[in-house]
C-alpha cells in the first residue's frame, strides 16, 4: 500500500474483489506524536478503533503502554504484540468472566461502571484491592450538533447517579475517577469543557479528589466529507 498516495488510487489501480488493508506507519506514528506533545495527559490507544495487529505492533514498537479496551478479545490482541500492556477497561457492560479473565489474566485494575450493579460486580471478583480504579462513566443531555455520533442514549449515568457511584467506589476501598466520551467526531472543543465541568460538580458533590480524569476519546480526524480541524485546539482548551 505504500507505493500508493491513498485509498482512491489503490481503487482505481488495483481494482479489487475485496476489501484491501491500508497501512502508514509514519502517519500513524505522526499521529501518536501530535498527541504525546501536545495532549496535556496520558494517551492511550483505543484498540477498538483498529485492532490490526500490524498496528497494535507498530504502536507498542514506538513505546506506546497504555491501551483503551472494550474487551478481553482486545486485551489479547494487544498481549500477543507486547509483553507488559497497561489496560484500561472503559466498556461499562461486563460478564463476570470477563471481569475475572481482566482482573486475573490480563493484570487489569482500571475499570468503567454506570450504574451499581456493574459495581457489584466488579467487588465480587476484585474485593477490596485498593489498586483498583473504578472509572464512573457519566454522561450529559445531548449537545447536538457537537458530534457525529452521540453515545447520550448508550452508556453513561446522569450526574446524581454518577455521584452516588463515585461516593460507593470510595466507600469500598477503590480509588475513583470519572470518564467520559462526548461522542465520535466531536466538532466543538467546548463539548469536552461543558464534560470537565461536569466532572467538578460530580467530584465535589461526592465530596471525592479524583485521582484522575479520563476525557474519553471523540478527537476529530479528517474524512472527505468531514474535516476535523487542528487537534492542538482541542489540546489547548482541555488543558485550561
Amino acid at each position: 500500500a505504500g507505493r500508493f498516495a491513498d485509498a482512491r488510487a489503490v481503487a482505481r489501480i488495483l481494482q479489487p474483489e475485496e476489501p484491501v488493508f491500508l497501512f502508514s506507519a509514519p502517519q500513524l506514528l505522526a499521529r501518536l506524536k501530535t498527541f504525546q506533545k501536545g495532549f496535556p495527559g496520558t494517551t492511550s490507544f483505543a484498540v477498538k478503533s483498529n485492532p490490526s495487529p500490524d498496528v497494535i505492533a507498530c504502536l507498542a514498537k514506538a513505546g506506546l503502554k497504555l491501551w483503551d479496551v472494550a474487551s478481553v478479545h482486545e486485551m489479547e490482541a494487544v498481549r500477543a504484540q507486547t509483553p507488559k500492556p497497561v489496560f484500561h477497561y472503559h466498556n461499562p457492560v461486563k460478564s463476570r468472566r470477563e471481569i475475572a479473565d481482566a482482573y486475573g489474566r490480563h493484570g487489569c485494575r482500571r475499570f468503567a461502571v454506570d450504574c451499581r450493579e456493574e459495581l457489584a460486580k466488579i467487588a465480587d471478583i476484585a474485593g477490596s484491592d485498593a489498586s483498583v480504579e473504578i472509572a464512573v462513566r457519566f454522561v450529559l443531555p445531548r449537545d447536538r450538533g457537537s458530534s457525529a455520533h452521540d453515545f447520550s442514549t448508550k452508556f453513561g449515568a446522569p450526574e446524581h447517579v454518577a455521584v452516588a457511584l463515585l461516593e460507593e467506589a470510595a466507600r469500598r476501598g477503590y480509588r475513583p475517577l470519572l470518564t467520559f466520551h462526548p461522542g465520535s467526531q466531536t466538532r466543538d472543543p467546548q463539548t469536552y469543557v461543558r464534560h470537565i465541568e461536569a466532572a467538578a460538580r460530580i467530584a465535589a458533590a461526592a465530596g471525592i479528589t479524583l485521582s484522575k480524569l479520563n476525557v474519553g476519546g471523540g478527537f476529530p480526524a479528517d474524512y472527505p466529507n468531514s474535516k476535523g480541524g487542528p487537534l492542538e485546539i482541542f489540546f489547548h482548551t482541555i488543558g485550561q
